[in-house]
């Protein structure tokens, strides 16, 4: 349902009673929020936000710190008062993780533990921790972080290219290896094969030497004592020694 009320419209919920003035002279738009929705939003940011400027919910400009207290409940405003007065203490820190709980730390020191989150976080940025980066460089990274990179990016990197060129050598000296071996095979292989043909030319050689042929079949037939009679086993013929070749 919309309302009008001459120049005032508002479209946000169905009461009648909406601001007249700004939340704040930096204000520069008309009010268009009934109070009610003014005060769900100033109890909201008290309980959500993560810092202790609350804004117009319209233009983000600062809330003056009367509206503040006219608007909250008093169980938030009274937090809210904490927790400003706390974050005048030196190194203190509220966790951005919203679980309302907030410690001192370290001058210097950005990296922040919560216990009962349990988990880290950047109180420079109010983030959770940024590992890789360290401030100055993830502020560089927001402001570019399409071409950025870090110092661990860049180690990384060049761990990674270490690790890369590590493996080639160890791939080509294994290749190199595996070439070898295959070599040395090739050449054990062609070494008995000329081995064997050595062997079997100098048994031709011998069976020369120490044989003859039998002149029907020529069958190889080695003398081995007695007369020059000699009688073929493989063909029954009969010859004389003398005379075979």
């Amino acid at each position: 349902m919309i309302l009008r009320m001459g120049t005032l419209a508002m479209a946000i919920c169905s009461l009648t009673s909406w601001m007249i003035l700004t939340m704040s002279e930096k204000c520069q738009h008309k009010p268009s929020l009934c109070l009610e929705c003014v005060a769900l939003s100033i109890n909201s940011q008290i309980r959500d936000a993560t810092t202790d400027n609350l804004s117009c919910p319209e233009c983000k400009e600062q809330v003056e710190y009367p509206v503040v207290q006219r608007f909250s409940s008093k169980e938030l405003f009274s937090r809210l008062r904490i927790d400003r007065l706390m974050s005048q203490v030196n190194n203190f820190v509220w966790c951005p993780f919203g679980c309302g709980t907030g410690q001192t730390h370290y001058p210097g020191q950005s990296l922040v533990y919560c216990l009962r989150d349990k988990r880290s976080f950047c109180s420079r940025h109010l983030v959770p921790w940024h590992g890789d980066y360290t401030c100055d460089e993830y502020d560089a990274m927001l402001a570019d972080p399409e071409h950025f990179r870090g110092n661990a990016q860049r180690e990384r990197e060049a761990q990674e290219e270490l690790e890369f060129t590590r493996k080639r050598k160890l791939r080509l000296a294994a290749e190199r290896l595996r070439h070898k071996e295959a070599q040395r095979k090739e050449g054990e292989a062609l070494e008995h094969q000329a081995r064997l043909r050595n062997e079997e030319i100098s048994a031709e050689k011998e069976i020369r030497r120490i044989t003859k042929r039998c002149p029907s079949c020529q069958a190889p037939i080695q003398k081995n004592g007695g007369c020059d009679h000699m009688s073929c086993r493989h063909c029954g013929s009969s010859f004389s020694w003398l005379n075979a070749r």
